[in-house]
């Protein structure tokens, strides 16, 4: 079967849908999360690959923190077809809004998440008041993709 996405920087930056698609009958992640895996307004670099028992994770680095769904690193694991599963360590700007409001967090401060995405599926894997370093990000990332 072809490769769908050969470089993982295009898979991105083909992300133009405005809301979640219906999971493709291959369960690939770009297909069915485009506007929440797409960069934004952000550059990004590849920061490394990861072999694993279930596939290569190739790890995306994004700068500046910005936009509604801003990424700090994004974990896309690869299954030789597609990415069908991907972590995000971000900062979204619904999620910060409300921990202003709330009183969780300062006026200028943000709330940064990590979220698992499948073909189908969303779920958030915790949240924290300050950005993490990326050892910890990978460390969550790696255990949630076992």
């Amino acid at each position: 079967m072809p490769r769908r996405y050969v470089n993982p920087a295009l898979a991105l930056a083909v992300a133009v849908s405005l809301s979640p698609a219906p999971a493709s009958a291959e369960g690939c992640v770009m297909d069915a999360w485009e506007r929440m895996l797409a960069p934004g307004f952000q550059q990004h670099e590849l920061v490394e690959r990861i072999a694993t028992d279930r596939g290569p994770v190739v790890v995306l680095g994004f700068t500046p923190l910005k936009g509604e769904h801003a990424k700090l690193w994004i974990f896309l694991l690869d299954d030789g077809t597609c990415f069908t599963h991907a972590v995000v360590a971000g900062s979204y700007e619904a999620t910060t809004l409300m921990a202003r409001q709330t009183g969780r967090i300062g006026p200028d401060a943000r709330l940064y998440h990590f979220d698992l995405y499948t073909g189908d599926s969303h779920a958030t894997l915790g949240f924290r008041e300050t950005p993490p370093g990326y050892e910890e990000a990978k460390r969550i990332a790696l255990e949630a993709l076992r």
